[in-house]
């Protein structure tokens, strides 16, 4: 049910997916490096240097100087933007911005790489929408010490994203710091709708070190903690991801990667881990997926894994799935084991009567998996 809804649309939102453009700049390309430019809570701040290296803050809400919110601050020179104890409603993060054909008229940063450093406890509660925006070339790096924390919240509606990433940017969350996405609440829809706590389109997410990221949902029936399309998804080091619903990767050379000591735990109703198109590589840490009977999907197989096309390879670590009635299915996808740890428990496997599929191939011996 999921999988070939979530797939269509993925494929369709690639091709709107256009660079992003904003009606804001100059309208003649300016030269990265001299200013700076955030979008939070419904007011763009620039931040500037003067001749005498003075730095200094404006908005477009107000004519003169300005101060940024409380609770941020931000170092032109070493591009590092700090949350101590901030209460946001919105930050939008560009490097560069573009017109309708394309052409960049303005940069909002005065280098791709930006730090952003988390002190205390902050929050970004959306009024609806999403959270935080990090788009066109920006490569953004989240840190903090184990006393640091983010929690992003938007309200439950059609396309609401607590965190959006998108055109080739990376988010990488480091240090000892935590960051959790919410989508709060439940909505009424006619139709398809989803809910997704942090999507990543043609973009890279890694989470490192001892870092954490927790991915919540609405539990309605189209639920996604995490959506990566035409990306890569790195879960390394010491790292915990915590999704509580559907964790999907696909479309366009897309990767899922789990090493070292790593975490990844996934908590569904429907599909642990969803791979369209995408190559999963587990050369360490532990994958562990529990998925319970779908109440909207009435006789529809829940499983732990579902590979649409692409690969799975266990090299190292450990994978275990809870589920109720597959645990990995295969979809014209190649899985392969070298090494580590599978363990599949079932609630009530699905009886085939048989060790084999019509084509002759091999389900495993107590149907843990599927090859269809």
């Amino acid at each position: 049910m999921k999988r070939s809804i979530l797939l269509v649309l993925t494929l369709v939102l690639l091709l709107v997916l256009a660079p992003f453009t904003l009606a804001a700049g100059t309208g003649e390309t300016e030269n990265p490096g001299d200013h700076a430019r955030f979008y939070m809570n419904g007011t763009i701040y620039s931040i500037f240097q003067d001749e005498n290296g003075q730095q200094h803050v404006t908005s477009d809400a107000s004519e003169g100087g300005a101060a940024l919110p409380e609770g941020v601050s931000y170092d032109l020179e070493a591009n590092t933007l700090t949350l101590n104890g901030a209460q946001l409603d919105v930050l939008d993060i560009f490097y560069e911005v573009t017109d309708e054909t394309g052409n960049v008229v303005d940069y909002w940063l005065p280098s791709p790489a930006l730090t952003i450093v988390l002190e205390g406890e902050s929050t970004i509660s959306a009024p609806s929408n999403h959270g935080m925006f990090i788009a066109n070339g920006v490569n953004a790096t989240v840190t903090g010490d184990a006393n640091s924390a983010l929690t992003l919240s938007v309200p439950a509606s059609d396309g609401a994203r607590a965190i959006r990433v998108e055109q080739n940017c990376t988010l990488t969350i480091a240090g000892e710091t935590s960051v959790t996405a919410v989508i709060t609440g439940s909505f009424e829809s006619e139709g398809y709708a989803e809910v997704v706590a942090m999507g990543v389109y043609a973009s890279d997410l890694t989470v490192q070190d001892k870092a954490t990221l927790t991915a919540t949902a609405e539990q309605v029936e189209n639920n996604y903690s995490i959506d990566v399309v035409s990306g890569t998804m790195t879960v390394a080091g010491n790292a915990t991801v915590n999704a509580n619903s559907t964790l999907v990767v696909g479309v366009d050379d897309a990767a899922f990667i789990l090493d070292g000591q790593a975490q990844v735990v996934i908590d569904d109703m429907d599909e642990g881990l969803l791979l369209n198109g995408a190559d999963v590589t587990i050369s360490g840490g532990t994958l562990d997926i529990q998925v319970t009977k779908n109440p909207f999907s009435g006789d529809y197989a829940s499983s732990g894994i579902v590979c649409n096309e692409g690969s799975l390879t266990l090299e190292d670590g450990s994978v275990s799935v809870s589920a109720y009635n597959n645990g990995i299915s295969l979809n014209s996808a190649a899985m392969t084991v070298s090494g580590g740890d599978l363990d599949i428990d079932l609630t009530a496997p699905v009886d085939y009567n048989t060790n084999y599929d019509d084509d002759g191939n091999p389900y495993y011996s107590d149907y843990a998996w599927t090859d269809g």
